[in-house]
């Protein structure tokens, strides 16, 4: 039988921009139960490379010999050299997080939103952790570099975003920093929330803050 994704081809995956402009797919993750990434292979880290949401239909347009890993099971990848090369197999995004952070300094975790709660996307390698919500993946994805590119985290403008910087309760690690945890071998490191404010200013808990955009962005402190 021929394999097929276990998704609608108009449900949204993960693609960087490389890929979506030509370049050959190299690396492809299943990143849990329904979130695929599909990357060229280079700054996947997200520093260079912005990732896009995309439907899984133009990344098959794209690159149709991909349905090869439509049976990866969650968090299990494969990478190849070329078009040339076979698909090899892993088992473990663990390796990938060390790849970057050891190659890049970092290694940004996108996690597209659903019918638990909004997307996010946190820091690993970085000190202090970031971690933020509500946000379109590529934005996310530049802010995150933004603050690894910072000699100091503080309140200001990144991305056009209005932004301010707040601890993350230890008990909120283990809901949204589980790839971090497992870096740093339990909750012994700094992590901030960057919360963004609203088109005039206002944040969350500032009075007249948007009630629809609340549900974007829960506050961890």
């Amino acid at each position: 039988m021929a394999k097929a994704f276990a998704l609608p081809p108009d449900a949204e995956v993960t693609a960087c921009a490389r890929v979506l402009e030509g370049a050959l797919i190299l690396h492809v993750l299943r990143d849990g139960e329904d979130g695929w990434q599909f990357l060229c292979g280079e700054g996947h880290d997200g520093t260079s490379d912005p990732a896009k949401r995309v439907p899984l239909a133009d990344v098959l347009k794209l690159a149709p010999e991909v349905v090869d890993l439509a049976d990866l099971a969650p968090h299990e990848g494969a990478q190849r050299h070329s078009h040339k090369h076979a698909w090899v197999r892993y088992d473990g995004y663990e390796d990938v997080i060390l790849e970057n952070v050891e190659e890049h300094g970092w290694h940004a975790v996108v996690v597209p939103d659903d019918e638990e709660g909004p997307g996010f996307a946190y820091s690993i390698g970085q000190e202090p952790e970031i971690v933020l919500f509500g946000l379109e993946p590529e934005v996310m994805h530049k802010i995150l570099a933004a603050c690894a590119d910072a000699a100091e985290i503080k309140p200001g403008v990144l991305e056009g975003f209005q932004v301010v910087f707040r601890p993350v309760a230890k008990e909120r690690y283990k809901d949204y920093l589980g790839y971090a945890m497992w870096y740093h071998e339990g909750d012994d490191f700094p992590a901030l929330q960057c919360v963004w404010a609203d088109g005039d200013g206002k944040f969350p808990w500032d009075r007249g803050f948007p009630k629809d955009l609340l549900p974007l962005q829960p506050l961890l402190g």
